[in-house]
């Protein structure tokens, strides 16, 4: 493209003559008036913009470098009008033909930065002599404005014109290959970085570290951590980071110790990534103690580290700790409110979630999405779906447009209480938004349609998206439905299309495919899919895999076979595996193996009762009857008592749960009085 240069200094008088207008006269030092470029310079650095534009119109000429400064505080300001005047100026004073390409790309970065990118653009093609200043000022225009894929395309220009990258270059290089995935490009790029042999740069290996940590191979990223000979508070930062955003939250917490006993100081981004990953992991005191070392280690704190702290507490069930954090910090945010919020609901509290949520907006904090969202997500949490639609509808009617993560929230709310219609009412709200493409709620419409009952919606969800999308998530929740609804067959003619289609099933897809197998009788078929995970898709098998497989086993009565499997099992088994064998004893009437995995039960679910009345159903079926009172007297011993019945129906759209023996209802008299004309 060429550079419009006519219409830009005719424009730009209009604008200069204006702006004259506007600017009052600001006395110039005497020590300047000689040497106004001086002046300038000194204001550009403290962003007095509109002053050093004063003294550039009122100079004879300035120094070259006063452009770049000026440029430069315009970028900072995001000053549009004020960089298009600098530049008109400089054409029209003719020191457009004696700046460098220094001065160049300050102009371009600029307009960049003030969100010009096609200015930027016009810029660079002008530059009669492009250096690596030109070249990297041009990626880092693109890469600011998420122009990802130009930046690598311009890349590839630049290679082609015979400029090689730089240290300087790589970092945004591989930040777009980060945020893209581009993780073989991204691999190129390494190779590259040794060959030119600055493998020892720490601004190229933190860009490493950065890349495969976004990507999701955190394995690549420590092997490059490892080898750095120069390591700085970044290359630190950006592996615990890295690990903590990939669900290795014992990684980050090792790495954080292993940084403080090397007597690297961390800083508010280290604190803030190491926080997550003590909430998500549940490591109360940990997180306790990173609280204690924030106060006596002096360091600088900022809003990002306190809602850090404020999530811990709230995940952890701390909510004291959480309150006093909020309302001890100085400079709340939105994002503040909103983890604050967001735990209330999380833990039960929707009272003084929805009381906080006011104060907010009494205070002035305008309440985003993300507000509405945390609320949503913890009635869900706790299968509060009536309260969750409830706030779903006050949110649409303040004008607060729903996205995604709301009706992902949502959806499993309706799916966990079987709330067909109040999910129907949101399938109807998607199909009128510009939600209705998006795979992620369509997964969700899928979960909901499955465990709802309604695995025909739920198919015709799936075949709306499957067509066209291979994502495993997906072709996944339609297997769990059919494999809930006990349709083998189904199951495994969609797992065979999945793997036709070249999309690579993950472990929760075998753990479907292995639980309609044991639902549908399909032994054989379940030990085929069992031994593919590990030798067609590299996958170890997990103690839910090998619960599923106990399960089927034991269902087609293998139960000698089931049991041995158990035996020889790689990982420890947990109650999910001894309680597919009991669970099994029961259907085959097998005492001996019932009172085997009932006794694991005991040891690791005492308070379990459901094993106790399994065990009893044994006994009682094989009239082993003295077993059966020893087994009650066992229960009432340890104080187990059996879990009363409950009952949901909905009415009106609330959700009314009954628990026999409850008369707490306030309805109760009314609901016995139908109950008993009924049965008349």
């Amino acid at each position: 493209m060429a550079f419009p240069v006519n219409l830009h200094i005719n424009g730009g008088r209009r604008l200069l003559s204006g702006w004259l207008v506007q600017m009052s006269t600001i006395p110039m030092p005497l020590e300047h008036k000689q040497n106004p470029s001086i002046y300038i310079d000194i204001l550009c650095r403290e962003n007095r913009l509109k002053e050093a534009l004063s003294i550039l119109q009122r100079s004879v000429c300035v120094d070259c470098s006063s452009y770049g400064s000026l440029f430069v505080a315009c970028g900072n300001l995001k000053a549009l009008r004020e960089t298009k005047q600098v530049h008109t100026h400089m054409i029209a004073s003719g020191a457009q033909n004696a700046v460098d390409a220094y001065t160049e790309s300050k102009l371009l970065t600029a307009y960049a930065k003030c969100g010009s990118l096609s200015d930027a653009i016009l810029v660079f093609s002008n530059i009669p002599t492009k250096n690596f200043f030109s070249w990297n000022a041009m990626i880092r225009a693109f890469s600011c404005h998420g122009s990802l894929t130009d930046v690598l395309e311009f890349v590839s220009h630049m290679q082609r014109q015979g400029v090689l990258p730089d240290n300087y270059t790589f970092p945004c290089i591989l930040k777009a290959c980060g945020a893209l995935e581009a993780v073989d490009y991204g691999q190129e790029i390494h190779g590259f970085i040794v060959r030119s042999g600055l493998q020892s740069d720490v601004f190229a290996g933190n860009a490493l570290l950065g890349m495969y940590a976004r990507c999701g191979r955190i394995g690549d990223a420590r092997r490059v951590f490892d080898k750095m000979s120069v390591r700085d508070l970044v290359s630190w930062n950006s592996v615990i980071a890295g690990y903590a955003q990939n669900g290795y939250f014992d990684h980050a917490l090792h790495l954080f110790r292993q940084m403080l006993l090397m007597g690297v100081k961390p800083n508010s981004i280290t604190i803030a990534s190491v926080l997550p990953a003590c909430a998500y992991s549940g490591y109360l005191l940990q997180g306790k103690e990173i609280h204690s070392f924030i106060k006596i280690s002096g360091i600088q704190t900022d809003t990002l580290m306190w809602n850090a702290l404020i999530t811990l507490y709230a995940k952890c069930g701390s909510l004291d700790e959480a309150r006093h954090v909020f309302d001890t910090m100085l400079d709340t945010d939105v994002v503040s409110w909103n983890a604050m919020i967001a735990g209330y609901a999380q833990n039960g509290c929707f009272e003084e979630s929805v009381k906080l949520f006011h104060r907010m907006e009494i205070l002035g904090e305008k309440p985003n999405a993300s507000t509405w969202n945390g609320m949503i997500a913890g009635c869900a949490l706790k299968g509060q779906c009536s309260e969750a639609l409830r706030i779903f509808r006050e949110m649409r009617l303040r004008n607060e447009k729903p996205n995604s993560v709301t009706i992902t929230s949502l959806l499993p709310a309706c799916a966990d209480t079987a709330a067909l219609q109040h999910g129907k009412e949101i399938h109807c709200y998607i199909t009128k938004s510009d939600l209705g493409s998006n795979v992620f709620v369509g997964t969700a419409l899928i979960d909901m349609y499955a465990k709802c009952g309604s695995i025909e919606n739920a198919y015709q969800i799936f075949d709306k998206f499957c067509h066209k999308n291979k994502n495993c998530v997906l072709w996944t929740a339609m297997m769990s439905g059919y494999a809930m609804h006990g349709r083998g067959e189904e199951t495994l003619a969609l797992f065979y299309q999945m793997k036709n289609a070249g999309i690579k099933p993950d472990y929760i897809t075998f753990t479907a495919v292995l639980s309609a197998c044991g639902h549908a009788g399909l032994a054989d078929e379940g030990w085929l899919c069992f031994n593919s995970m590990s030798e067609d898709y590299y996958i170890t098998p997990t103690v839910e895999h090998y619960a599923c497989m106990v399960d089927l086993l034991g269902r087609a009565g293998h139960l000698n076979e089931a049991y041995t499997l158990i035996k020889t099992m790689p990982v420890k088994p947990d109650a999910s595996v001894w309680g597919a064998l009991l669970a099994a004893s029961r259907i085959h009437h097998n005492v001996r193996l019932g009172e085997q995995a009932a006794g694991r039960l005991f040891e690791l679910e005492p308070e379990n009762t459901g094993n106790y009345v399994l065990l009893a159903n044994i006994y009682a079926e094989a009239s082993q009857w003295d077993n059966v009172r020893r087994l009650r007297k066992l229960m009432k011993e340890r104080g187990v008592l059996k879990n009363p019945g409950c009952s949901w129906i909905a009415v009106k759209n609330s959700m009314h749960a009954f628990v026999v023996g409850d008369r707490s209802h306030p309805e109760i008299e009314n609901n016995y009085s139908s109950v008993d004309n009924s049965a008349q």
